[in-house]
């Protein structure tokens, strides 16, 4: 039996003249785990909305070819805004309420439901205190107490961090394998997922070019998927064409096991990055806070940091699990939030790209949006902006409305808009959720560059590939306070869970591998035991 079928279907949205999905044809059984990937604007979102009913019904726009789906739950990119309660009881009950379920049944699913995916302790707790992880968990639960057979999921791990996303994850799986539920989630952080998922499809300008297992999903030989794969899996491939493997590894359990055949002691004398970094002396100092207080209301303390320096030109990657007070730390660092005791010395333009891409937004084009940011400082279009456009990937959309553009694209967006303000501190807080491999490595060529330019930046982000290729220092923030600040190799190179794939997988052979140039260099070195 089939959860969803779909033959020759072509959409195209209200007043656009080229189709966003083009000829899909596929079917996927009752049962199914289904992977949907693809590069930023390739179509994914759209294809999972097709499949919940929400387009045509409530887009719009022009849809042909034939297709029908069980009803599912859906999950989206942010669970905020579809959480409509104010406690996680209240908003597990809502959606049984509206469709007639009796009071009593409600009561026990509800008490099941909450045991089912951990959140019985937060049972009379607010929605707006959980976690990033928690509101998934939640959001994903209201869709089961709805006795939905099937839930499609919008990128659920983009804003988790590391140990949030793998236990979204394994909720998931379960909900597969023991409730037999169809899970259908659309995703670009794809590591984890292959030996859940039981198949890929992948999208590309529209087009559905490839459907199949993730083991011949990670072998394929195409420039699209690899796109999106990560540079761990890349990196491998890369060992695959060397012949040192004889395909790439789906987990890191596998990857670990086909290094349990090679010789590492042979690696161990390869010369790595050095570990030191010398400091530049007399460093100007851009930002300073001390002695610094904040909280949301009276009971607690949320952010409390006795002292920090952002010193010209560093690049600093702030990490930490959800709820640590990060992004507190960043709107504080901005101006956004005013602490309630502290000082705070600050002599420079800031330019802070929150997680909320919407916010930026206001104008009918993102034309007009960048137009208006250079009028407000009496400045003009200039080759420089179309550079970072291009970088960007958004030349080809500076004519539409930036809320039509996919969560990616709106991300890009925001950044373009940001950028255009010539900052001299960039804080960008998880600045790659919704971007491919691809556009991630243009990202951070781009940031490079500013950086070289003067440009400070300080960011957050759960993506430790990226903070181990990008930045000069590391900082751990917990409960509101900064834990530890220190360069990137010395902190990433004897992490336990903060540290890159790389850095998980050498460590057992005593290697203080950080970044992705030092692991393709172990890779490809590699030699028979």
């Amino acid at each position: 039996m089939s959860s969803c079928y779909f033959k020759n279907v072509t959409y195209t949205y209200p007043e656009s003249s080229v189709a966003t999905l083009d000829q899909i044809s596929f079917n996927i059984e009752k049962g199914s785990f289904v992977l949907i990937s693809g590069v930023s604007g390739s179509g994914k979102s759209t294809l999972g909305k097709i499949i919940k009913g929400i387009i045509p019904k409530l887009y719009g726009g022009r849809i042909k070819g034939k297709f029908e789906s069980e009803e599912m739950g859906y999950v989206l990119q942010d669970p905020e805004k579809q959480m409509l309660m104010t406690t996680v009881e209240r908003e597990l009950a809502f959606g049984m309420e509206n469709i007639g379920v009796p009071h009593r049944i409600m009561r026990k699913r509800v008490a099941e439901v909450l045991d089912y995916i951990g959140l019985s302790r937060q049972r009379s707790q607010e929605t707006r205190t959980l976690s990033g992880g928690q509101k998934q968990k939640l959001a994903i639960g209201c869709a089961v107490a709805m006795g939905f057979n099937g839930i499609i999921l919008d990128e659920p791990t983009g804003q988790l961090d590391p140990v949030s996303s793998t236990e979204v994850i394994d909720l998931l799986k379960r909900l597969n394998e023991e409730q037999g539920m169809t899970i259908i989630l659309i995703e670009q952080k794809l590591d984890a997922l292959y030996e859940a998922v039981d198949r890929v499809l992948f999208l590309e300008q529209g087009k559905l070019t490839f459907d199949g297992t993730p083991k011949e999903f990670v072998n394929a030989h195409s420039a699209g998927i690899n796109d999106v794969l990560s540079t761990f899996t890349l990196s491998f491939k890369k060992a695959v064409d060397a012949q040192i493997f004889s395909d790439c590894p789906l987990s890191m359990k596998a990857a670990r096991k086909m290094l349990s055949t090679k010789d590492m002691a042979s690696c161990n004398a390869l010369p790595l990055e050095p570990l030191a970094v010398e400091e530049r002396p007399l460093q100007e100092k851009v930002i300073s806070l001390r002695d610094v207080v904040f909280s949301y209301d009276q009971k607690s303390r949320h952010l409390s940091l006795d002292q920090f320096t952002l010193y010209k030109n560093d690049i600093l990657g702030i990490i930490g699990e959800n709820g640590s007070g990060k992004s507190t730390f960043m709107k504080v660092l901005s101006g956004v939030l005013t602490p309630q005791k502290g000082h705070i010395e600050q002599a420079c333009q800031i330019g802070f790209l929150s997680q909320n891409p919407n916010d930026y937004f206001f104008e009918p084009t993102l034309r007009l949006e960048l137009e208006q940011v250079l009028s407000l400082q009496s400045k003009e279009w200039s080759e420089h902006l179309d550079e970072q456009l291009d970088v960007l990937g958004l030349q080809s959309l500076l004519n539409k409305n930036p809320r039509d553009l996919s969560g990616g694209e709106r991300q890009r967006a925001a950044m373009a808009i940001v950028l255009a303000g010539a900052p001299e501190v960039l804080l960008l807080d998880e600045p790659t959720r919704g971007l491919n491999r691809g556009l991630k490595r243009k990202l951070i060529t781009l940031l490079q560059k500013l950086h070289a330019q003067g440009l400070s930046i300080v960011m957050i982000s759960h993506d430790m590939e990226l903070i181990s290729d990008l930045t000069t220092k590391v900082a751990i923030i917990s409960s509101g306070e900064l834990q530890v600040l220190d360069h990137t190799h010395m902190l990433l190179s004897d992490g336990l869970f903060y540290v890159s794939d790389f850095g998980k997988l050498f460590s057992p052979y005593g290697m203080r591998v950080v970044n992705s140039k030092e692991s393709e260099q172990i890779l490809l070195n590699l030699k028979e035991t």
